[in-house]
C-alpha cells in the first residue's frame, strides 16, 4: 500500500487484515463502525455497535432530578427559627409527638375585640387560653405591637387565618408580618363567591393546585399551611361523575394535594351541618389533617334544608358539649390520626344578650375533663 493509498494517520493504528472495516474507540469507550453500509441491514442484524441505544445515564452516571424537584432549602434568616412562639421555644407539632394545644380562634370574642382588643385578649386569658388563632389582620397596629399585647397575658399565636387574596397577592408580606407575631400556621379561612366559582369538580381541583403552589412557597419560609373548610365544600357533587373522583369539594381539593404539600383544618361542625359523619372523615382523611377546628351547635332537619345563612340567624351554635356534634368522638378520631392542634371556635352565642367570655371556659372546661385531650395534656403542658 502506497503513501496516498494508506488510510488516515487516526484509523493506522486500527486497520485490520483483510479489508475488515476499521474501529477506532470513542471517548466513552465504544466502537465506531466506519462501514456505514452496515447502518443500513436490518436492525436484527446489524452489528451491536451500530444499533441505537436507550435514552439514559451513561453507565456509572446517576441520573439527575430535575431542578423544579429537588427540595428547597430554607432561607438562612428562617433556618433554626421554625416552632418559635411569643411565650418560648417550643416546637410546632403536628404530629404524634408532644402534648395536644387547644387555641381560641378570635373570630369568638370579635365583637369585643372590635371595641377593645386588649379585653378580649384578658377574657381569652381568664377563661385558660395559652394560644389565640389569630384573624382579621394587624386591626391597625403594628407586629411589635401586638406581639407586646401577646406576652404581656402570656399568650402566643397557633396560627393565623388570612385572606386567599392576601396570601396570593403578597405571600412575602403576609410571613413578614406572621413572623414577627412568631406565628407558625398560615391558613385559607373561606372562599368567596367569586372564589367558589361555579363550584364544580374542576374547579376545586384547580384552586387544589393553586393552594399546593402556595404551601411549598411557605413551607419554604419556615411556615405551615391549611385550608379551614366550611359547608359548602363538604356537600355532595350532583355531576353524575364517579366518586372516585371525590364525592365533594372537599375530596377534591384534596386529591390535588402534595404528599408534603398543605394539610386541612377540619371544621367538624360544618362537616356534619353538610351531612357527613366527623369521625369517619377524620379517620378517612388522617394525617392530611393538620388542626382540628372544635365547633359545636345543632342540626335541626336534613342537610340540604339547612343553610348557614340560617345557622347564623337563629343562632344555632353552642359551647362544646351543649350541642349535636360527637365531640369526644372526634377529638379521639383526630389523636389518633396524630393531630395535635386544636381550635375552639364559636360563631355566635345562643342568646342575643349572650356572654361569649362565658362560653368559651364553658367549652375548655369541657375538653379537659369529657375527651381524651384531658388525659393527655395531664402528662404535659395544659393547653
Amino acid at each position: 500500500m502506497g503513501p496516498l493509498e494508506q488510510p488516515p494517520a487516526r484509523h493506522r493504528a486500527a486497520a485490520r487484515p483483510g479489508g475488515a472495516p476499521w474501529r477506532s474507540r470513542s471517548p466513552a469507550g465504544r466502537p465506531r463502525i466506519a462501514d456505514r453500509r452496515a447502518l443500513r441491514q436490518p436492525l436484527e442484524s446489524r452489528p451491536l455497535a451500530t444499533r441505537p441505544r436507550r435514552p439514559g445515564p451513561l453507565p456509572g452516571r446517576r441520573r439527575q432530578l430535575p431542578l423544579a424537584l429537588l427540595p428547597r432549602p430554607l432561607p438562612r434568616a428562617d433556618r433554626g427559627n421554625i416552632g418559635r412562639r411569643a411565650s418560648g421555644a417550643v416546637p410546632l407539632t403536628d404530629g404524634a409527638v408532644g402534648a395536644p394545644r387547644v387555641a381560641l380562634q378570635l373570630y369568638t370574642l370579635r365583637r369585643q375585640a372590635e371595641q377593645n382588643l386588649e379585653a378580649a385578649l384578658d377574657q381569652a386569658a381568664e377563661a385558660g387560653y395559652r394560644e389565640i388563632e389569630w384573624f382579621g389582620g394587624l386591626w391597625g397596629r403594628t407586629a411589635e405591637d401586638l406581639r407586646e399585647l401577646l406576652s404581656k397575658r402570656g399568650l402566643g399565636l397557633l396560627a393565623a387565618h388570612v385572606p386567599l387574596s392576601e396570601l396570593e397577592a403578597d405571600p412575602a408580606g403576609v410571613m413578614d408580618t406572621y413572623r414577627a407575631l412568631h406565628c407558625q400556621v398560615l391558613v385559607c379561612p373561606w372562599l368567596d363567591a367569586e372564589q367558589r366559582g361555579d363550584g364544580c369538580r374542576a374547579h376545586y381541583m384547580e384552586l387544589g393546585r393553586r393552594l399546593d403552589l402556595l404551601s411549598y412557597r411557605f413551607r419554604a419560609g419556615g411556615f405551615r399551611f391549611a385550608y379551614h373548610n366550611h359547608e359548602f365544600e363538604v356537600f355532595p357533587f350532583d355531576d353524575g361523575q364517579p366518586e372516585r373522583l371525590g364525592p365533594d369539594g372537599l375530596h377534591a381539593l384534596v386529591s390535588c394535594r402534595s404528599q408534603e404539600g398543605w394539610g386541612l383544618e377540619l371544621d367538624i361542625y360544618w362537616a356534619a351541618f353538610a351531612g357527613s359523619d366527623p369521625v369517619a372523615l377524620i379517620r378517612e382523611l388522617g394525617d392530611r389533617v393538620r388542626l382540628l377546628h372544635l365547633k359545636d351547635g345543632l342540626l335541626p332537619g336534613l342537610p340540604e334544608e339547612r343553610t348557614a345563612e340560617q345557622a347564623t340567624s337563629e343562632r344555632w351554635f353552642r359551647p362544646l358539649g351543649e350541642g349535636d356534634v360527637d365531640i369526644a368522638g372526634c377529638v379521639e378520631a383526630a389523636l389518633g390520626a396524630g393531630v395535635r392542634l386544636f381550635v375552639v371556635e364559636q360563631d355566635e352565642t345562643a342568646e342575643t344578650d349572650g356572654a361569649p367570655e362565658r362560653d368559651i371556659e364553658v367549652s375548655l372546661r369541657h375538653l379537659q375533663t369529657a375527651t381524651a385531650i384531658g388525659a393527655a395534656t395531664a402528662e404535659g403542658d395544659a393547653p
